[in-house]
């Protein structure tokens, strides 16, 4: 699996984690992921799958997170949007579409172009309520025999941590990704 990549991208995820993404991709054709900050996960997911993946994001409030110590009033509002794209430009048409927006909107789209996915990372906001409405929407656009999975199943995280245990039957843990086929 390609992991290279992905690996000198800043984020969160693991090495172990990017290897997991990156093999359930290789499995996979149409993969959408809620949530890709500056795209380590994405392109451990586009690098691998024999399809297309599909970033959804607002790019917004990146300013919040511990790596970003600069006050916000030095920061280009969009740079996260604009180190987010440096870093997939090259995936963009053919293997990575961007759609700029909020999740629940994103899903609605899909939904009425009659989409579905095989692969669904959601990696979004990790407030309970809205990891509880990524999961009821976006499992609704997951094809039969898919992977509905997620990242930051940990203490760390309760809203993910709770959503994930009170919707998602028979899920697995490998490292801190849930997942259920």
């Amino acid at each position: 699996m390609k992991t290279e990549r992905a690996s000198e991208i800043l984020g969160w995820m693991s090495l172990q984690e990017l290897e997991w993404l990156a093999e359930k991709s290789a499995k996979y054709c149409q993969a959408v992921e809620i949530g890709s900050y500056l795209g380590r996960s994405t392109r451990a997911l586009a690098d691998n799958t024999c399809g297309r993946v599909y970033a959804i994001d607002t790019w917004r409030n990146a300013d919040v997170h511990p790596f970003m110590r600069a006050p916000k009033h030095m920061l280009d509002p969009d740079w996260c949007w604009q180190g987010f794209l440096r870093n997939v430009k090259d995936l963009i048409p053919d293997r990575l579409e961007v759609r700029r927006r909020k999740s629940l909107d994103a899903a609605l789209e899909f939904a009425g172009e009659d989409r579905k996915f095989d692969l669904i990372f959601i990696d979004g906001s990790h407030e309970y309520e809205d990891v509880k409405h990524d999961i009821q929407t976006w499992s609704q656009l997951l094809n039969e025999g898919g992977l509905l999975c997620g990242h930051d199943f940990t203490g760390k995280h309760p809203g993910v941590y709770e959503a994930v245990r009170e919707l998602v039957p028979r899920f697995k843990v490998f490292d801190t990704i849930w997942y259920a086929a």
